[in-house]
Formats: C-alpha cells, structure tokens, sequence
C-alpha cells in the first residue's frame, strides 16, 4: 500500500506487513497500490469502490467489514473509494510461498486466485495485532513477527488451499473449535465473557486453550474479546449511537477502562 496518509510497516520473516489509515480516494492522480502477492484485510467497509488492475482493466467492487482479499501475480490500485479507509496487508516473498508450500505439501505451481474473501478470524486477530504494533501500544518482537506470519501463511496453505496440517506438539486451535469460540464471543459481547467459558466451548481445559487460541490468533483469548468489543462499539458509534449506548452493548460503562480500550485496540 502506497500513498499519503497513516502507514506502519514491519518485516516478519519473508512477510513484509503494512498497516494503513488513509483519507477517501475520490480524485485521480491516485496513488494506492496493492502489490502482487498480498494478502489484505480491510477494517473498513465500501460500496462500489473502483479498482484498476496491472493489466488496465477497472472493476467496481463492494467490500464487506473485515474482508479478506488476495492478489496473485496482478497488483491493483485503488481508483476510488469513498470514505476514509483502514486494513492491513501481508506482501509474500517468493522464498516464504515457496517455504509454506513445501511445509503443507502444495504444489509450488498453485497460486490462489484474485479474490475478495468473507471475513476470517484468523487474519482480522492478526491484522488487530499488527495495529497494536502499528500504534505502538504493543509493539511485536521479531520473534513474534515471524511466528505470528508463519501461522497465518499456515492457516491459508490449510483453510483455502487444501494444504496438510504439520505433524506438531502445542498445536493450534482448529478451525471447527476456533468458530465456535468465536462465534460464542460475538454472542456475548454485551455480558460476561471469562476465558474459562471459552475454554468450554472449545471442549478444552483452561490452560491449553489459551496456549493453542493465541498460537491460532496471536491474541490472547483477553485481548481478541476487548479488540471485538472495541469494534462492535466503534460501528455503533459511527452508526449514530450515543458513546454511552454503544458500550453498554458491549458490556462497558462509558468510563476510563472504555475509553482506555477504545484507544489502545482502535487508536
């Protein structure tokens, strides 16, 4: 992503991250590039944005809250869109495809295609971590980068292109117990919400739930909850809803530790 505006990149082993906020694109000369190879997710939602691709060819598209979109070999700009706009974007190595393919036994031939993707938890806990970094409210080791980049390349290799699991000890959350949970959190974000009963509904103990839940998201299985409750309050707000509304829905008063959170998990 390239352009004026708000951006944070980090290098996580063969995956370089950005994370942009950036002003509506309503006018040309534009100046926003998705590169070839990336992976992106955007926090923002559009209706009718306009993309160009290498080859010329526009396209109208509608993004969805929290979409996942892939390019291949063709990066894009973005034309318009017509409101501010936030996400995030992996641009892969060709040393780190190649790696995450031979580890999940993928032909180094198979490329994903093109594609605007409904929205993963995965990817959105990861792109929240990278914002964290990006706002330097919890900045990422490198260690961490390139574990938390080895995870996500792993879970697309598995979820989206029909890769094989490696054989591990500490494995993470499966996707089957990692939708549930997640689905259970979005259920009860205006209520209480303890690490124990997610634990439950994973089928799993305490303790090794919240091992495997941050190897899955890196999050924590706190932090996931307080970055979806922020979210849920953020839309609420922009949708007109008082601030004192919008975190009673999500089970805050409009006090310090709402405003606190607001801050850290959406700046």
């Amino acid at each position: 992503m390239t352009q004026t505006g708000q951006t944070s990149r980090i290098e996580m082993g063969g995956v370089t991250a950005s994370w942009f906020r950036m002003p509506a694109t309503t006018a040309e000369p534009h100046a926003s590039t998705t590169a070839a190879d990336t992976m992106g997710l955007s926090f923002t939602p559009h209706r009718g944005a306009v993309i160009q691709r290498a080859s010329g060819r526009r396209e109208r598209i509608d993004v969805a809250r929290n979409a996942l979109f892939v390019t291949c070999d063709e990066p894009f700009d973005w034309v318009h869109v017509a409101e501010p706009y936030e996400g995030v974007e992996l641009t892969l190595s060709e040393a780190a495809m190649r790696e995450t393919a031979t580890r999940h036994g993928i032909p180094l031939d198979s490329t994903p295609p093109s594609a605007m993707m409904p929205p993963d938890p995965v990817f959105w806990a990861a792109a929240i971590r990278i914002r964290l970094h990006a706002l330097g409210t919890a900045p990422l080791s490198d260690v961490e980068g390139e574990e938390l980049a080895r995870t996500l390349l792993s879970h697309f290799a598995c979820e989206h292109l029909g890769g094989t699991p490696e054989r591990q000890n500490g494995r993470p959350l499966d996707g089957r117990r990692l939708s549930r949970v997640t689905d259970h959190v979005e259920a009860g974000l205006a209520g209480r919400l303890s690490v124990s009963d997610l634990a439950e509904t994973a089928s799993m103990s305490t303790n090794h739930f919240h091992a495997a839940f941050r190897r899955a998201t890196g999050l924590t299985p706190h932090q996931f909850v307080t970055a979806r409750r922020v979210e849920r309050a953020a839309a609420l707000i922009a949708a007109g809803r008082t601030r004192e509304e919008a975190a009673a829905a999500v089970g805050y008063t409009a006090g310090h530790a709402f405003r606190r959170a607001l801050a850290r998990f959406g700046g």
